[in-house]
């Protein structure tokens, strides 16, 4: 979300902040990271930087060992059609076109429509040349209405999950909408929010144990906080477990997630968007319908 910084004074802390970050962490950093049993890389979705930063630490990490490569953009419920796809294009040839990239997308319900296609191609090529299991991770669309309308009921929260951590949940979604959202339909999102994130953690960890393989997972940087998201899951579900949470975000970090809710923070140029508050004014939300 776009925030206008009043204070002069904030803004040349937060130009220094932004100053003291590496643009790439080095060779010794990426081999830590390696050691890992979690590797979480954020992204701002939208901006090019950072995603192509992003596939350069990827292309690192594969030289120091073998990994899983689990996507947010891909739906959990389809994991055995996007497991035998990939498995039937590795029997096939080394080399695969971007029509057969484009047919493994689709076996886990990637949104052509809803993610920029160039930015995630170059990790299901990198999958399929390096034999890294693809793991899906997210809640489907109609998963997500499900939990919102009640037809589904949400999991119960571990005695870990504390009130203050769902407030702070509500609060992110307001202003990830631009505090446009009516009120009766800011908890619900909210909750299938913390189920996306259980999801998440889920799929990795059972792809840790299914496989004996280190995961990388790629997602919004939000996803990645350790002190809301998959991180917090993946302590209950697999405590013992190394995890490094690596955000990437935006100069300025319009975003507005604090440091300290990661591992590390790297920085790119802020890409050239319209403002998305001004696109929400003619958005009209409802909560979805329950259909009996």
């Amino acid at each position: 979300m776009k925030q206008i910084v009043a204070a002069v004074g904030m803004l040349v802390v937060s130009v220094l902040v932004y100053a003291q970050s590496p643009a790439s962490p080095d060779l010794n950093t990426i081999q830590n990271w390696s050691n890992a049993d979690y590797i979480l890389l954020g992204e701002v979705h939208d901006n090019a930087a950072g995603h192509a930063l992003r596939q350069e630490w990827l292309k690192a990490l594969v030289t120091k060992g073998h990994f899983a490569l689990a996507m947010e953009q891909l739906d959990r419920e389809n994991q055995a059609l996007l497991t035998v796809t990939e498995q039937d294009l590795l029997s096939k040839a080394n080399t695969v076109n971007e029509g057969q990239l484009k047919e493994l997308a689709k076996a886990g319900s990637f949104s052509f429509k809803g993610w920029q296609w160039s930015f995630y191609e170059p990790l299901f090529k990198m999958a399929v040349e390096q034999n890294l299991p693809l793991i899906a991770t997210n809640l489907s669309q109609s998963e997500m209405m499900s939990l919102m309308t009640g037809k589904v009921k949400a999991s119960t929260l571990p005695s870990e999950w504390h009130s203050s951590m769902t407030k702070l949940m509500q609060e992110r979604v307001e202003k990830g909408h631009c505090n446009m959202l009516p009120k009766e339909m800011v908890s619900p999102m909210a909750s299938a929010q913390i189920e996306r994130d259980r999801s998440m953690a889920e799929a990795i960890v059972a792809a840790h144990r299914d496989t004996h393989l280190p995961v990388i997972l790629v997602a919004g940087n939000g996803h990645l906080r350790e002190d809301l998201a998959v991180p917090f899951w993946l302590k209950v579900l697999d405590p013992k477990a190394k995890v490094v949470s690596i955000a990437v975000m935006e100069e300025g970090n319009t975003d507005n997630e604090p440091q300290k809710a990661f591992t590390s923070v790297y920085y790119v140029p802020a890409q050239d968007r319209a403002d998305p508050c001004e696109e929400l004014k003619h958005h009209r939300f409802a909560m979805p319908e329950h259909k009996k």
